[in-house]
């Protein structure tokens, strides 16, 4: 429903949801070297979309999805311990670093 809304209304945002899930890939890749133990993989579908996806060990997705939400950061665990975040016209630029942060402090205490 979000995505055919997304078409209907706000299409030339489109672009701007995919660059920030690009960027918000790269820094979950970062987190990957920082945390080589905890953070296991990140990746973006093909061909890209407004999704990324990072992965922890299969025990600690839901605990780290829910500390991510008490920071007001909502994901969704999607199995295997991979953990989807998506960019939308809700979710700012300036915002993306701090999502970041977050991830960092939740793999941090895992």
């Amino acid at each position: 429903a979000g995505a055919l809304y997304a078409l209907r209304h706000h299409r030339e945002r489109i672009a701007e949801d995919h660059e920030r899930a690009g960027i918000l890939a790269e820094l979950f890749r970062g987190l990957c070297s920082d945390y080589p133990n905890k953070a296991l993989s990140a990746k973006t579908p093909d061909p890209q979309t407004n999704m990324v996806y990072l992965q922890v060990r299969p025990d600690q997705a839901q605990s780290m999805v829910d500390a991510l939400s008490a920071m007001g950061v909502l994901v969704l665990p999607t199995g295997g311990g991979w953990i989807r975040a998506v960019t939308h016209l809700d979710v700012p630029g300036q915002v993306i670093p701090k999502v970041c942060d977050a991830f960092a402090k939740c793999l941090k205490g895992l």
